[in-house]
């Protein structure tokens, strides 16, 4: 009998068991974390979010990303939610020091508890789960055809229920799969696209791709220019997004059944995903699109308006960049510890994470999340990287934006703050650079950029003094750090005040400086600060 139309014996449609997931993951993956019901049917997968709606059906298998961090209580808590939405099962990732105390809680737990290993990102997990899932909730809607490539099979059952050329694309746009049922309507840019495996460039892509990659359901776009009636939808597993199907729809409008469509593509959806993610699985290729994505955004060079879509992102609520600078010169290999230490920490938090080596930094792009900003994981990041590569690693956290063009911007502004950091070092090294901390320190770098290129707006008697008289120089440079306060000045030179009042006078009639004009003071300390530097232990 085919395989494709029978299902286990011990599952339902939309269903798989613990003792499956556990088999066919294997216990390189997952592992019982309590003792288990392997006939416990799982029925879908869904985040722990006590802030958010909970499971819609029982039978849930709930990600626990932040298990470890949780308190004795917050844990009971998480089990108690379990147990309360008749949830299927719990993932959870422990480390060995919290095992056993962990383990005491869960034991009379009604469900299964079971331990991701830490190898593993949980988006990919998430997925590996949806694809088991999936597989089982095959039905006649959509059947594969074994005897030639799944997703040809599949294009084409869908481009004899639509009357037009179906395409499967990945999030590259190279079509993966394309339908040949003979009569299907087909216009010149699927043609093109089909020769040449990629959608050919059309001013009407990045609006649409955009808009299908951020939609939950099917789309439908009117016919535009030469394009014929288009429908698509996203492929997912589970939050990652993977590619798209697009189907020329030439029904008349009104005359086709919209529940009987979208029940079609959402089932072919998940089937043309549980394909991908086994493809990808097997190749271990699963992060290097979206590493490039990454870099892509970085450099800005190629930037086409929908790669945060494509990562997954979307405008509301934004993403965060982050750059981390191990000081890799004299150890290029510490860049790689560095970056696995950031996807696996950052991932067990926050799953659809992205992270990529790109120059000399580590780049991170994650959503904008209030409870896991970079300013309370980075932190954490640095004490597990103090461990094994010293207290070496500086992090800039630039800030949050919604557009694609702007995560440019903001990698343009981390480079701006280390080489802030590197010119004007703080007495204590900082660890955690931020534009609010360093605005003032780059003001200053753009001022001597601006002396450098225009040196005639140099003060020429300004020069002379600290070329002439370096003590009375640092003399007014002290002064002007603290605001024309003499007594504080010299406090700080542990010198009478009257020392202070000749020095400034001298200044006054031997170099015809006006320290009592406000333009002329900004002047000198503009021209002192930037290029000549305060003694180490002087505090801006």
């Amino acid at each position: 009998m085919d395989d494709s139309s029978t299902l286990t014996e011990t599952n339902t449609p939309g269903s798989v068991s613990i003792a499956e997931i556990l088999s066919t993951l294997g216990a390189d993956l997952v592992s019982p974390f309590t003792p288990v019901d392997p006939n416990q049917l799982v029925t879908e997968t869904d985040l722990y979010d006590t802030l958010g709606s909970p499971p819609r059906i029982s039978g849930t298998l709930l990600l626990a990303p932040m298990a470890q961090e949780l308190t004795s209580q917050a844990f009971s808590e998480l089990l108690r939610y379990a147990r309360e939405h008749k949830c299927a099962a719990v993932a959870i990732k422990i480390t060995s020091e919290r095992k056993d105390e962990f383990q005491a809680l869960a034991k009379n737990a009604s469900f299964s508890v079971l331990q991701v290993a830490t190898g593993i990102s949980w988006s990919t997990f998430e997925a590996l789960l949806n694809r088991l899932i999936g597989e089982n909730s095959r039905t006649a809607t959509v059947s594969i055809d074994r005897s030639r490539e799944p997703l040809f099979g599949l294009v084409n059952e869908l481009a004899s229920f639509f009357g037009g050329s179906v395409v499967i694309e990945d999030l590259g746009r190279r079509i993966l799969a394309y339908s040949s049922v003979p009569g299907q309507a087909i216009d010149h840019l699927r043609t093109e696209g089909i020769l040449l495996r990629k959608v050919p460039e059309s001013p009407f892509n990045n609006p649409q791709y955009r808009e299908l990659l951020q939609s939950q359901t099917v789309l439908f776009f009117g016919e535009q220019g030469l394009e014929l009636p288009r429908t698509a939808i996203p492929i997912r597993a589970g939050n990652v997004p993977l590619g798209s199907i697009w189907a020329i729809d030439p029904r008349e409008e009104g005359k086709h059944n919209i529940a009987e469509t979208e029940e079609r593509l959402q089932a072919a959806a998940s089937l043309a995903a549980s394909y991908i993610i086994d493809a990808l699985h097997h190749r271990q290729a699963t992060q290097i699109p979206r590493e490039q994505r990454l870099r892509t955004l970085i450099s800005g060079t190629g930037v086409q308006g929908g790669e945060l879509a494509e990562l997954g992102f979307f405008p509301d609520p934004g993403v965060e960049l982050i750059a981390l600078d191990p000081d890799a010169k004299d150890n290029p290999n510490l860049l790689a510890q560095l970056h696995a230490a950031a996807q696996n920490q950052i991932s067990s938090y926050l799953p659809e994470v992205v992270t990529a080596v790109d120059g000399p930094y580590v780049w991170i792009l994650l959503p904008n999340n209030e409870s896991f900003s970079g300013a309370k994981l980075i932190p954490r990041l640095l004490k597990i990287t103090d461990k094994v590569l010293g207290d070496r690693v500086r992090a800039a956290l630039p800030g949050t934006c919604r557009s694609d063009t702007a995560v440019t911007d903001l990698a343009k502004l981390a480079n701006q703050l280390f080489r802030a950091d590197q010119r004007y070092p703080a007495p204590a090294p900082r660890r955690i650079l931020t534009p609010t901390q360093l605005t003032p320190i780059m003001l200053y770098q753009e001022i001597a950029q601006v002396y450098e290129m225009n040196p005639q707006l140099l003060r020429e008697e300004l020069s002379e003094l600290i070329e002439e008289e370096p003590v009375v120089a640092h003399t007014l440079m002290i002064w002007c750090a603290n605001r024309g306060n003499v007594a504080a000045c010299a406090r700080d030179l542990a010198v009478h005040e009257n020392t202070v009042r000749s020095r400034l006078q001298r200044i006054v009639n031997h170099y015809g400086l006006a320290l009592d004009d406000p333009d002329e003071f900004f002047m000198i300390w503009a021209q002192l600060r930037t290029l000549r530097q305060l003694p180490a232990d002087y505090s801006v």
